[in-house]
């Protein structure tokens, strides 16, 4: 039995690798924008998949179909808001007012809304298909990752671009007691990318291998993950905030993030028991283990894993 003495410290959540732990498999996934309140993560943090507002995504129809469109847009920017500079990354395309007739995106573009600034987006009449009265603006904050921002706006008038975006996806530090939608674990902080904003736009630490001159190139702008899925799934060592018992051996709980330390725990009083609790880390070479050296110690090192359905 451990006597608690002083406070709890808790681990870093870190892969298991070995004999029946699962084989770690790394992936990437574009990330929120600063903006967004868990936009900032650090290696060892769970990611989620967080959506904001309504994800629509282009479906050409009817005579859109056959119509690409090749007129540049008009973009300015005005005075407005808080907001902080975004990059943003998009298309547009022509419409009949419904979604009978929509037309197959225009060739992509970016520009830069500086801070505090609100951007408008202007496709002329020149230049439209007979059956065009309308446009649809699709916008997001990295390349090839668009969705529906603005829709109805009349030919030759501007469509306003909501900064921040209205709505959009990415990967960010998980919430606390989340249901689904777990990436996995991070590999690396937040701001470790190959690249932010437009190529060679600026350098820091988020320029792993100095600048990169390619355009739109996705990988630069995606932040690398483990997998936690697999077959057995993938494990991983975490702090538990109750004191370890024997009874704590497949216990389940929920994931929290601890604001004090930095760092998630278990805890197995969360609503969202999510992932189940394995074994003790004392114990990975003793199993199973009837009186496991962590008996009583709260803050214990457990080996856990996600239970199914809950990964996205």
């Amino acid at each position: 039995m451990y006597a608690l003495t002083g406070p709890v410290n808790y681990c870093r959540p870190s892969l298991v690798d070995g004999y029946n732990q699962g084989s770690p498999v790394t992936a990437r996934a574009y990330p929120l924008p600063s903006s967004h309140a868990s936009a900032v993560f650090h290696a060892g943090d769970f990611l989620q998949l967080i959506t904001v507002g309504s994800l629509v995504y282009l479906t050409p129809a009817g005579s859109g179909l056959a119509f690409s469109p090749v007129v540049v847009p008009t973009i300015a920017n005005s005075s407005s808001g808080t907001a902080g500079k975004v990059v943003l990354y998009g298309f547009y395309v022509y419409t009949d007012g419904s979604t009978a007739n929509q037309s197959l995106p225009s060739p992509w573009f970016q520009f830069v809304v500086p801070a505090a600034t609100v951007s408008t987006i202007t496709v002329p009449a020149a230049g439209a298909p007979s059956w065009a009265t309308d446009f649809d603006v699709y916008l997001g904050y990295n390349p090839y990752q668009a969705w529906q921002q603005t829709t109805g706006t009349a030919l030759g008038s501007a469509a306003t671009v909501p900064n921040p975006l209205t709505n959009y996806q990415g990967a960010g530090r998980s919430a606390n007691n989340p249901s689904a939608n777990i990436l996995g674990l991070a590999m690396d902080d937040w701001d470790v990318l190959y690249q932010s904003g437009p190529p060679i736009d600026q350098t820091s630490n988020k320029l792993l291998f100095g600048g990169d001159v390619t355009a739109l190139d996705p990988e630069q702008y995606q932040v690398k993950f483990a997998k936690l899925g697999g077959s057995p799934s993938q494990r991983f060592v975490i702090s538990l905030l109750q004191a370890y018992s024997s009874g704590s051996q497949f216990a389940t709980a929920g994931i929290v993030y601890s604001t004090t330390q930095g760092v998630f725990y278990l805890d197995t009083a969360q609503s969202n028991k999510i992932v189940t609790i394995v074994d003790t880390d004392d114990n990975l070479d003793n199993w199973p283990a009837s009186q496991p050296f962590d008996t009583g110690l709260v803050g214990a090192q457990v080996i856990a894993a996600f239970n199914s359905g809950v990964l996205a």
